[in-house]
């Protein structure tokens, strides 16, 4: 175990269970592992080393590493007379979280 990651009593925040994990060599059955905002481990599904606050079962999902959705609208709504986002302004903004 990695005892400075975990929470009170050997607790970590958050498991991720029976998802199929995405990782940039191989697609696999697993559990992550997330304490503190960090995956911290990822084991075998069946893996009961580790207690959380949380569970959260993925079975049927597919967990991606940082992917995001880059499908966008430039230039929308309004006409051509109203102020509209460009590629600079319109990826500042999503990447401000808006």
């Amino acid at each position: 175990m990695i005892e400075g990651d975990f929470l009170d009593n050997g607790i970590v925040d958050l498991i991720l269970i029976n998802g199929t994990v995405v990782t940039e060599t191989a697609c696999l059955k697993a559990n992550i592992v997330v304490n503190n905002g960090r995956i911290i481990a990822i084991t075998e599904v069946d893996n009961e080393e580790f207690n959380s606050r949380k569970t959260i079962d993925c079975k049927g999902k597919i967990i991606l590493p940082g992917a995001i959705d880059s499908h966008s609208h430039f230039f929308e709504p309004g006409d051509a007379s109203e102020y509209r986002d460009d590629f600079y302004t319109g990826t500042m903004a999503a990447a401000a979280g808006g």
